[in-house]
């Protein structure tokens, strides 16, 4: 009971107070990006078979898209859905399957943005700078201006980070530098390269 006591001890309101024990916490990012991993610090009973998970809001205790086991220590490593959108962590306790803590987190995507220098001399490589969201697959490339997403003749892994290197055709002439989706094989984005 909280109550609000005058200076000379009359009792001038109340009101009941209810405590809960705070059975588990998480603290992790409110946004990551698809399929990256996330760090996410945890406090909990830790008992046999506890995990973490990362999964929709509505879906039932049991369903999940990422897991850890909380004998992992905290912090622990998830790795976030594919799928833009809105998530929950959380601290899972295995013996009952009750969700101790939970927590809000949003998988966003940046747009992809592609630099290079405008005039390469041939044969030589170069330093491109590109930024946005990656998906799995994708890659930055050389190609002659105009040509199909499909015809390149250089290209780098964007898991090489950025910036990365491309080699210059030996043939001078006007050549985009591309970002295609490893998806589809799909020009994301590019930009004007001449080769002197």
């Amino acid at each position: 009971m909280v109550r609000y006591v005058s200076a000379v001890g009359q009792v001038l309101a109340q009101s009941p107070l209810e405590v809960y024990e705070v059975l588990a916490t998480l603290d992790g990012p409110a946004e990551v990006a698809p399929g990256a991993e996330i760090e996410v610090a945890w406090t909990g009973p830790d008992e046999d078979q506890d995990h973490l998970t990362v999964a929709p809001p509505e879906a039932p205790e049991d369903e999940y898209l990422s897991w850890s086991p909380t004998n992992s220590g905290t912090p622990a490593l998830l790795r976030a859905p594919k799928d833009p959108g809105e998530y929950e962590l959380r601290y899972v306790r295995d013996a009952d399957g009750e969700i101790l803590a939970r927590t809000a987190i949003t998988i966003v995507t940046t747009a992809v943005t592609v630099r290079a220098p405008p005039t390469v001399e041939a044969g030589t490589r170069f330093e491109v700078v590109w930024t946005g969201t990656a998906a799995e697959g994708d890659f930055l490339a050389v190609a002659p201006a105009g040509s199909k997403p499909r015809r390149h003749l250089d290209w780098a892994n964007t898991t090489v980070g950025s910036p990365l290197t491309l080699a210059a055709p030996f043939k001078p002439g006007d050549y985009e530098v591309r970002y295609i989706s490893g998806k589809d094989t799909r020009i994301v984005a590019s930009c004007p390269l001449t080769v002197n």
